[in-house]
Formats: structure tokens, sequence, C-alpha cells
């Protein structure tokens, strides 16, 4: 019987071995494999967050303060701004109108110089027109009454040899030559006039060759007689003299344009933006804009710093957040780690409590064993088999196990009393 128990013993000793070296070697395995100790990253991750919670909360406290100040200087900063952008466009709206007005006022001016340049020119035109027309017919009034002299010059007798058709052609065409130079040269001033009056001399040549031929007797008189009245020629010379006077008269009578032809007002309207009422006005507009400017450009300033700082605030913020959530994932990573590494270790401990009771029992077993006596009752009760009475046992005993021998017949755990 001993050596049975010593051999079941022996075998559950090994058995338990082998499973605390297994156990062991599973759990270097997993250490080996972890990076940290679950336990020291977790309280290192603890650390890390609430470290990140304090940064979290002194970013937030300075995210608050960075917003109130910024929200005061956004208000302080919004009466001046508004101030200088009004004053900047009505500065704006009157410089457009002034402008507007004086660019009007120029093109105005110009439409009246033009205008003042055609009259001077229409004025200059009648001047040369009338002029030419008079010294056309004083032309005229000479010829007439030195008519006996004219067709006496070498021209006229040189005309009088030529036949009829070169003499139309001569005077018709040097006549018309002289009108067309004439009108070419009209923009130089009386020129083409004094040249359109002389070109009228050309049709006194052709009654002069007609004279002489017939003095000559080589033609025969027009109206039938050889000699005209004496009073043709002073009737020719005093209309001619009249035209004459009506030519001189009409460039006399020429209105000339008037000098002023620009109103005041307009000129007044065409230098708006430098000179003038309205000038000033402008001038005193932007300096008023410049003014507002000047005293808004100290509360912009203020506000775009404070911006810039609630921006570095909730930078700052954000990063806090960011590693706040890093150790916080880091803290729940670690505790899973950790719960899972003391699981095993409280399944381990399990283990090696139920071996220690199996041991301990084995033991007691052997013990039982050794001295004879049945483990299940206090007192020494023969081991079962082979089945005991009372009587057998002589004492009173305490049931401690199973009762294999049906001592305690009341169940009271106190059985032989």
């Amino acid at each position: 019987m001993t050596d049975r128990g010593a051999q079941v013993r022996g075998r559950r000793r090994s058995t338990a071995i082998a499973a605390s070296l297994a156990l062991a070697a599973a759990l270097t395995l997993a250490g080996a494999a972890q990076a940290a100790d679950p336990a020291a990253g977790l309280s290192e991750a603890e650390a890390r967050a609430a470290g990140a919670e304090a940064d979290v909360a002194t970013a937030q406290q300075r995210v608050e303060g960075a917003r109130t100040r910024y929200s005061a200087a956004r208000r302080a900063a919004a009466g001046p701004a508004d101030e200088a952008r009004e004053s900047r466009a009505e500065a704006r709206q009157l410089r457009a109108e002034l402008t507007a007005r004086q660019g009007e006022a120029h093109e105005e001016i110009a439409t009246l110089e033009e205008q003042h340049r055609q009259e001077e020119e229409d004025l200059e035109r009648e001047l040369s027109s009338g002029i030419g027309f008079g010294l056309g017919a004083l032309v005229g009034v000479a010829i007439a009454v030195g008519w006996r002299r004219f067709r006496a010059t070498p021209g006229i007798v040189a005309l009088a040899d030529l036949d009829r058709g070169r003499a139309l052609g001569l005077c018709i065409g040097g006549g018309l030559l002289l009108l067309v130079v004439g009108g070419a040269l009209a923009d130089a001033g009386g020129v083409g006039a004094a040249i359109g009056s002389f070109a009228l001399t050309l049709g006194f040549l052709l009654p002069a060759r007609h004279s002489v031929r017939v003095a000559d007797g080589r033609a025969k008189p027009v109206l039938g007689a050889g000699r005209l009245p004496d009073w043709t020629a002073v009737g020719i010379a005093a209309l001619f003299a009249v035209l004459a006077l009506a030519g001189f008269g009409a460039a006399l009578s020429a209105e000339s344009p008037e000098t002023d032809f620009v109103p005041d007002e307009l000129r007044a309207e065409a230098e708006a933006l430098s000179t003038g009422p309205d000038a000033r006005l402008l001038e005193q507009a932007e300096a008023e804009a410049e003014a507002a400017e000047e005293r808004a450009a100290q509360p912009l300033a203020r506000r775009g710093a404070t911006r810039s700082a609630l921006r570095r605030a909730r930078r700052q913020l954000s990063r806090a957040e960011g590693r706040l959530a890093t150790a916080e994932a880091d803290e729940r990573r670690f505790s899973r780690r950790l719960a899972a590494q003391q699981q095993r270790e409280e399944q381990a401990a399990q283990r090696e409590a139920e071996q220690a009771a199996r041991e301990t029992e084995e033991q007691e077993e052997e013990d039982s064993f050794a001295s004879g006596c049945d483990p299940n009752y206090t007192g020494c009760v023969p081991p079962y088999p082979p089945d005991v009475n009372c009587p057998d046992v002589g004492e009173t005993v305490t049931v401690i196990g199973s009762d294999p021998h049906g001592l305690d017949a009341d169940g009271d755990l106190v059985a032989c009393e």
C-alpha cells in the first residue's frame, strides 16, 4: 500500500513540475514578445496622460484668454475700422465724381476750341475771299479805265496773232489752272484768293484780242460797231468798282470770333482736381481718411496680434489634445496588456494552488497510509477497504472527509460516540 501511494505521488509531482516549467516558458516567451513591462508602460502612459491633461487644461485656458482678448480687440477696432473705411470710400467717391466732371469739362473745352478754330478759319477765309474779290474787281476797274493801253500790251498783241481755238484754250485753260492752284493755296491765307482774282483778268484777254483784231481789220466786230461808246468803259469800271467795294465791305464786316470763348465755370470744372473749392473738399476728405486710417492702425494692429495669438493658442491646444489622445491610447493598450498578464498570472496561481492542494492531499493520503489511519477521520480509523465498524475503532472520531466506512449514521460528523 505504501509503495503504491509513493508511486502515485511521484507521478503527480512530476506532472506538476512539468506544468510549472511549461507555464514559466510560456510566460518567458510572452514577456520577450512584449516591448516593455505592461505595468511600467501603463504607469508611464498614465503619467504622460496626466501631463497631457494638464497641458490641455493650460492650453484651453490660454485659448479662452486669447479669445477674450481677441474679442475685445475686435470690438475696439470695429468703430475706427468702419470710420476709416467710410472716410476712404467717401474720398474715393468724391475723387471719382471730380474726375468725371473734369473729363467732361475737358471734352467740352476741346469742342469749344475746335469750334473757335473753325470760326477763325472761316474768318480768314472770308477775309481772303473778300479782299481777293475786291482786288480782282479793282483790276477790272483798271482794265476798263485803261482799255486802250491794256489791249496794246505785248501779251494781248501776241494773243491776237493766235487763231481762235488756241486763244480760247490758252485763256480758259490758264484760268482753270490758276483757280485750281488758288484753291490748293487757300489755307495759306489770301494767296489763293489773290490768285483767283487774277484769274478773272483772263476773262478780259479774249475781248481785248478781238478788239485788236477788229482794229487791224482781221475780224469783224461782234456788235456790228467798230468802236464802243466811251460810256461803256466807264459803266464797266463803275460796275467793277461796286463789286470791289462789296468785296472789301464783306471783308471788313466779317465778325471776329470771341477770344474768351471758354466760360470761367467750365475752366474751373476742368481744374476741379487741382484748384477750386471742390479740390479743397477732396483734399480735406483725403486728409480725414488718412487721419481715420492712422487712428484705426493701432486697434487693427492689436486685433491682428490677438488673432495671431489665438491661432497659436489653438495650435498648442490641438497639439496637447493630440498628445493626450496618444497617451490615453497607450494607457488603454497597456491596461489591456496588464489585464491579460494579470489574468494569466491568476490562472497560473490558481493552477499552482490546485497543484499544491493535490500535493497536500496526496501527502496526507501518503501519511495516512504510512500511519495505517484513514485520512477521512480525525481519529485512527483503519483505511478502507476493508470496512470496519465502531466496535473495531473503539473511540469517538470526527468525520473530515467522505466517511467511506459509514460510521456517522446520523450525519452530524461525529461517529462512534
